[in-house]
Protein backbone atom coordinates (compact mmCIF):
# COMPACT_ATOMS: atom_id res chain seq x y z
CA UNK A 1 0.00 0.00 0.00
CA UNK A 2 1.35 3.58 -0.93
CA UNK A 3 2.15 6.07 1.74
CA UNK A 4 -0.68 8.35 2.37
CA UNK A 5 -0.10 12.05 2.57
CA UNK A 6 0.12 12.99 6.44
CA UNK A 7 -1.53 16.90 7.24
CA UNK A 8 0.07 18.74 10.39
CA UNK A 9 -3.88 19.83 10.85
CA UNK A 10 -7.30 18.49 10.30
CA UNK A 11 -9.87 20.30 8.59
CA UNK A 12 -10.09 20.92 4.10
CA UNK A 13 -9.09 24.67 4.28
CA UNK A 14 -5.73 23.45 5.55
CA UNK A 15 -5.51 20.70 2.67
CA UNK A 16 -7.15 23.07 0.21
CA UNK A 17 -3.87 25.61 0.96
CA UNK A 18 -0.93 23.23 1.27
CA UNK A 19 -2.24 21.16 -2.16
CA UNK A 20 -2.40 25.04 -3.48
CA UNK A 21 0.94 26.05 -2.49
CA UNK A 22 2.39 22.94 -3.56
CA UNK A 23 0.62 22.51 -7.09
CA UNK A 24 1.99 27.02 -7.46
CA UNK A 25 5.04 25.79 -6.48
CA UNK A 26 5.58 22.80 -8.99
CA UNK A 27 3.93 24.85 -11.51
CA UNK A 28 6.53 27.86 -11.25
CA UNK A 29 9.40 24.93 -11.24
CA UNK A 30 8.32 24.01 -14.40
CA UNK A 31 7.95 27.17 -15.99
CA UNK A 32 11.56 28.50 -14.27
CA UNK A 33 13.57 24.90 -16.39
CA UNK A 34 11.45 25.15 -19.58
CA UNK A 35 12.46 29.07 -19.84
CA UNK A 36 15.98 28.09 -18.81
CA UNK A 37 15.72 25.55 -21.39
CA UNK A 38 14.66 28.12 -23.84
CA UNK A 39 17.09 30.82 -23.22
CA UNK A 40 19.55 27.88 -23.37
CA UNK A 41 18.83 26.69 -27.09
CA UNK A 42 18.75 30.70 -28.03
CA UNK A 43 22.18 31.12 -26.50
CA UNK A 44 23.52 28.28 -28.14
CA UNK A 45 21.60 29.07 -31.19
CA UNK A 46 23.68 32.76 -31.38
CA UNK A 47 26.52 31.27 -30.22
CA UNK A 48 26.87 29.21 -34.01
CA UNK A 49 26.03 32.57 -35.73
CA UNK A 50 27.87 35.24 -34.29
CA UNK A 51 30.65 32.91 -32.58
CA UNK A 52 30.21 34.19 -29.11
CA UNK A 53 30.56 32.65 -25.86
CA UNK A 54 27.23 33.32 -24.89
CA UNK A 55 26.23 30.17 -24.01
CA UNK A 56 28.73 29.58 -22.21
CA UNK A 57 27.82 32.56 -19.81
CA UNK A 58 24.85 31.50 -19.34
CA UNK A 59 25.53 28.42 -17.98
CA UNK A 60 27.67 30.63 -15.32
CA UNK A 61 24.51 32.98 -14.36
CA UNK A 62 22.33 29.62 -14.01
CA UNK A 63 24.65 27.76 -12.19
CA UNK A 64 25.07 30.92 -10.04
CA UNK A 65 21.62 31.24 -9.41
CA UNK A 66 20.50 27.36 -8.64
CA UNK A 67 23.54 27.02 -6.32
CA UNK A 68 24.31 30.87 -5.05
CA UNK A 69 27.85 30.48 -5.94
CA UNK A 70 29.82 31.36 -9.06
CA UNK A 71 30.37 28.23 -11.73
CA UNK A 72 34.23 26.44 -11.31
Amino acid sequence: MPPQPIFLEAGLRYRVRVFAGDFVEFTLGLLYYVALGTLGLAAVAIDSVLRTRLYEAFIALVERIDHGKSAS
